[in-house]
């Protein structure tokens, strides 16, 4: 679990970290489908929390440009599997607690704070789901845990 509260933005420095992904374009609620897909590939490799990357600033709601990535132990074979290391460095970090469907306002006020301290984003920008829908069970959505991630350019 993060050392810092939800809806504070921290600076921090994240490593390079290996993946499996899959990029495609379409309706963000496309994702929970994706990463079932992505996750029968990688099963025993698992590392960390599934994540987008975005590659578009503004909010897309049909037609969004995604990667979505697991973290994996190793780099290994597998047919149609897109494994890569995606870079690290410093980016602004913060933990929205809630439902997706109201992760606009956490995008929001991250985008505020890029504005009013005149920082450069490098695109794409990273949604990891440390807390979400199980794979029997829902769970309660207002209890998700999503971290966002922008990268400082």
């Amino acid at each position: 679990m993060p050392n810092h509260s939800v809806c504070e933005i921290v600076e921090k420095v994240v490593s390079p970290l290996t993946v499996v992904s899959v990029r495609w374009k379409g309706p963000y609620k496309k994702t929970g489908e994706v990463c079932k897909n992505l996750g029968r590939i990688v099963t025993k490799h698992v590392s960390g929390p599934a994540m987008n990357l975005h590659y578009d600033l503004e909010l897309k709601q049909d037609d969004a440009d995604v990667e979505t990535c697991i973290p994996v132990s190793a780099r290994f074979k597998h047919e149609g599997a897109n494994i890569r290391t995606l870079s690290g460095g410093k980016c602004l970090s913060l933990i929205h607690e809630g439902p997706y469907e109201e992760l606009d306002e956490a995008y929001k006020i991250v985008m505020k704070h890029v504005e009013h301290n005149n920082l450069k984003v490098l695109l794409p920008t990273r949604e990891i789901f440390i807390k979400g829908p199980g794979m029997v069970f829902k769970g309660n959505p207002k209890h998700y845990l999503t971290e966002l991630q922008f990268f400082l350019g």
